[in-house]
């Protein structure tokens, strides 16, 4: 009786760390992202690196098996990186890649530090 009480508190606690987790990041992500009304941004020659990588990544499906192995589904991540999960799953898939700029410096951000938490 006193497994079916604890099983609930426990996925709970995960369910509010995990929310926890994904708005620091969404916070992180804000602070280190260029402040632009707009999302076209001169990119420097790291931030291009940076979104080449990704965009690497994603072809290989790599950046969905990072997001899939921190547990984080795929709503999380588009509500942490503000865009559409069908965004998301199109640049995952490599279906499309995004532009240099904001929202690929965030993704960029983001599977960085999902790397550092899954470890």
């Amino acid at each position: 009786m006193a497994t079916g009480v604890i099983v609930p508190q426990v996925e709970h606690f995960r369910n509010v760390w995990r929310e926890a987790m994904l708005k620091r990041l969404g916070k992180q992500l804000r602070d280190t992202c260029p402040k632009r009304s707009n999302d076209r941004v001169k990119p420097s020659p790291a931030q291009l690196k940076r979104v080449a990588s990704v965009r690497a990544l994603a072809a290989g499906g790599d950046a969905r098996a990072i997001r899939e192995a921190a547990n984080v589904s795929l709503r999380e991540a588009a509500r942490a990186l503000k865009i559409s999960p069908a965004t998301l799953s199109r640049w995952e898939t490599g279906t499309a890649s995004p532009r240099v700029g904001r929202q690929a410096l965030r993704w960029a951000a983001f599977l960085d530090d999902l790397k550092r938490i899954d470890r």
